[in-house]
């Protein structure tokens, strides 16, 4: 096994070993193409030495894959021609370091493992986010006790754009990713109640409320918006939903609008 203190140092690149490739064109790969496809070698680490055109083919990684260069500014990968699939594709875990990659559809590489990517540019997918929002909802969230946070009550669609959630459920978004990781909460909604009772939101964590995002208004004549931010650490199988409730008496809530986003940290 190669120390990564070795791994991350671009000298080995100028020799080949086993399991060490410097790639400065596509035939450095030593893999012919199937169908399209350079499937990479299990637990080897490719160098990229200069701007490598893969002509219209893409890569498979192997497993514990390592795709590293000098500079993302001069170290890129690129395929000339490849308009659909991705240009590296990965379902086991992935290290790539110091490349660029160019295309419209770079990675698509599994939410749910480890993966390190470091100093990279081109690399859009690899975060992890998620929406689900409510239009015009008309179920009303039946408020039990004066105080008890609820969940709030309505059919939610997830959003277009999520990695590493899923959504799917009403007013739930389900971290199905490996690792913990900590998230920004925002949450956004409209309700309508009758006036003068002071409702209080909460986003929750694992089907309990959440304190700190807690915001409180007092209802009007008209529906009302209220806003809530927080953090949160997730871990696989966490999920994210909102709560609702009426300090002032038992009466019940209804969310019109709710929009729901969750950002991962950095």
């Amino acid at each position: 096994m190669v120390a990564m203190s070795s791994l991350l140092n671009p000298i080995l690149a100028t020799e080949r070993g086993p399991n060490l490739y410097r790639i400065g064109k596509k035939e450095d790969f030593m893999v012919d193409p199937v169908d399209g496809v350079i499937t990479l070698r299990d637990n080897a680490i490719y160098f990229i030495t200069s701007t490598v055109d893969l002509m219209g083919d893409r890569i498979v990684c192997g497993e514990n894959t390592t795709i590293m260069g000098g500079s993302p500014y001069s170290s890129i990968l690129k395929s000339t021609g490849l308009t659909e699939d991705s240009l590296l594709t990965s379902v086991y875990s992935l290290i790539i370091k110091d490349i660029q990659l160019q295309g419209s559809n770079t990675i698509d590489i599994a939410p749910n493992l480890f993966h390190s990517i470091i100093n990279c540019i081109g690399v859009y997918n690899t975060s992890e986010f998620a929406q689900y929002y409510m239009h015009d909802n008309t179920q009303v969230t039946a408020i039990n006790n004066i105080g008890e946070f609820e969940k709030v009550a309505g059919n939610t669609t997830q959003g277009i754009f999520i990695q590493g959630f899923d959504a799917s459920v009403n007013n739930r978004a389900s971290y199905i990713g490996a690792l913990r990781n900590f998230y920004k909460i925002n949450i956004s909604a409209r309700l309508d109640a009758p006036a003068g009772k002071t409702i209080s939101m909460r986003p929750g964590k694992n089907g309990s409320s959440i304190s700190s995002g807690e915001v409180t208004i007092v209802s009007g004549a008209n529906p009302v918006n209220i806003f809530s931010q927080t953090l949160i650490d997730l871990s696989n199988s966490g999920y994210i939903e909102v709560f609702i409730t009426n300090k002032t008496d038992a009466t019940d809530i209804t969310v019109i609008d709710l929009n729901v986003i969750i950002e991962k940290l950095n």
